[in-house]
């Protein structure tokens, strides 16, 4: 007989701070230089002299 997964109880989120911390850091940098990507070479694009 199969039965589910048991939640609620342990977890980890609250094991390490640190850990914890770090991800939060390494999701906040990809975020950011996901922005960069996007919003920083549509507007370094607008910025750029004209040949001519």
């Amino acid at each position: 007989m199969q039965h589910g997964a048991e939640a609620g109880t342990g977890g980890s989120y609250t094991d390490s701070v640190p850990a914890l911390a770090a991800g939060a850091a390494l999701i906040a940098a990809a975020c950011g230089g996901a922005g960069y990507r996007l919003y920083g070479r549509w507007r370094t694009a607008g910025a750029r002299p004209t040949d001519g």
